[in-house]
């Protein structure tokens, strides 16, 4: 019962994560929805759960980002950080109880494409769903501006992170089974290229291609390990089919596009167009300055979570630094210590990086390059979905329940 429980509430962050948004009280989404349901699960669902080093690492980091807004009278600032307990919660749900990875995956897949489409869609008829979603446009050469692709988030950057997460899960799951849909792997890298271009984020281009390289080093590794030599003609048949199906949807999405916007999109992610690094960062570098010249007013305890806004004249725009600013440099070294001993259980034994940590080991990699530029930890629109991936693979090492034991011992 445990399992089929735990499973089902796993399938609903990835039904609904990408596709739910209830604009009530600052907009609403199924983290939120499913933080007391999580809880429960956890709780009560499996009583003999042993927490591990990463599971404890995010609790200590959790308490002090409550703690960090305590000092401000404002309960909305705790209602944020109740809300980033949401975010992560998936992660202790996936990693105490068995979950069917493969189940996820293909759910995510479903609602991933569904939500990105729905979002060119709303770029192409220069639809914006929510008030602040109109101050983030693109301006053309002929002084007019179309709004930048912010699907049913209203943000681009979450957005980006989206199709960067929904990318590397697809291409994960097309290069571990058969190969017939390999077919598939141009169409989605299609569909990726085009939503980041609508998006013009460059933070998600950076996750995205961290994620791929990663994922090509995997398949690297895998080949020298097992001393696979030689490319057979299918391999190369499939090699230039992509390289045509790539091509054709790139002209494709040119016209279908226009002209003036592809090219002002394509500068912003070219460095070489821009006079400085701060110009193609738009502003980054200037605002990462203002944060580190006051230092010495938040390096221990932070500003409150959130509450930059208060001190500071714009968000950093830098997952590091914004943790270090709102919450201490303690709680950036708690952060740090979360992804270093996820990395470290991701990438060992090496068998398990060839095989089981396939899907989590290059979203890792995808969340830290994302963080460089945006704040993808407190996106309850997407970062659902990544703990939870997370929290699988260190599953996955664990010894299975009492219950689970016994079924495997039946079917034995």
């Amino acid at each position: 019962m445990n399992i089929s429980i735990s499973n089902a509430l796993a399938i609903l962050y990835c039904l609904l994560t990408p596709l739910l948004v209830i604009p009530v009280f600052g907009l609403l989404g199924a983290s939120d929805l499913l933080l007391l349901p999580t809880i429960f699960v956890c709780l009560f669902a499996n009583p003999r759960c042993k927490l591990g080093v990463p599971e404890l690492l995010l609790l200590a980091f959790l308490s002090l980002t409550i703690a960090s807004t305590l000092p401000n009278d404002d309960r909305t600032y705790l209602t944020k950080a109740v809300r980033l307990v949401g975010i992560v919660s998936p992660f202790f749900l996936a990693s105490q109880l068995r979950i069917e990875k493969s189940i996820l995956a293909r759910v995510f897949i479903g609602t991933g494409m569904i939500s990105i489409l729905i979002g060119v869609i709303l770029w192409w008829l220069d639809l914006t769903l929510f008030e602040d979603e109109a101050n983030q446009r693109i301006w053309l050469e002929d002084g007019t501006s179309r709004v930048r692709a912010s699907g049913l988030f209203g943000n681009s950057g979450a957005f980006g992170s989206l199709i960067a997460a929904w990318t590397i899960v697809c291409v994960c799951e097309l290069l571990t089974h058969s190969k017939s849909l390999l077919i598939y792997l141009p169409i989605v890298l299609f569909v990726s290229a085009l939503g980041l271009l609508t998006s013009s984020s460059r933070a998600s281009l950076l996750a995205v291609s961290g994620g791929l390289l990663t994922i090509a080093s995997i398949f690297g590794l895998r080949g020298l390990i097992l001393r696979k030599k030689g490319i057979s003609k299918n391999q190369v048949a499939g090699f230039i089919a992509f390289c045509l199906a790539v091509t054709v949807g790139g002209l494709s999405s040119v016209f279908a596009l226009g002209l003036d916007y592809v090219l002002v999109a394509l500068e912003r992610f070219n460095p070489f167009t821009s006079v400085d690094a701060n110009t193609f960062l738009s502003g980054r570098v200037d605002i990462w300055e203002e944060y580190l010249k006051s230092f010495d007013k938040w390096f221990l305890l932070g500003v409150g979570y959130k509450q930059s806004e208060l001190h500071f004249s714009m968000s950093p725009h830098n997952q590091f630094l914004a943790i270090a600013a709102e919450c201490g440099i303690p709680a950036l070294f708690l952060f740090l210590a979360i992804l270093f001993s996820l990395g470290a259980r991701l990438f060992s034994p090496i068998d398990r990086i060839l095989k089981e940590n396939l899907v989590s080991t290059p979203l890792l990699v995808s969340f830290v390059f994302d963080g460089m530029g945006g704040e993808p930890i407190g996106s309850w629109q997407i970062t659902p979905i990544i703990f939870l991936f997370f929290g699988l693979e260190l599953s996955s090492g664990r010894e299975p329940t009492i219950r689970t034991k016994v079924k495997y011992e039946i079917d034995e």
